[in-house]
């Protein structure tokens, strides 16, 4: 356990792609809940 997280810090520009790629769900998740509600209200 410990040699994993001493390879996910190591890692540093794998856990930077993760997080900009975590965002990126997350905007286009917040996008659809967004314009599915704004279809709804139509």
């Amino acid at each position: 356990m410990l040699c994993l997280s001493f390879v996910v810090m190591r890692c540093q520009p794998l856990r930077r792609a993760l997080y900009v790629l975590i965002r990126i769900i997350v905007k286009l998740f917040i996008y659809t809940v967004v314009k599915c509600m704004l279809h709804m209200n139509q």
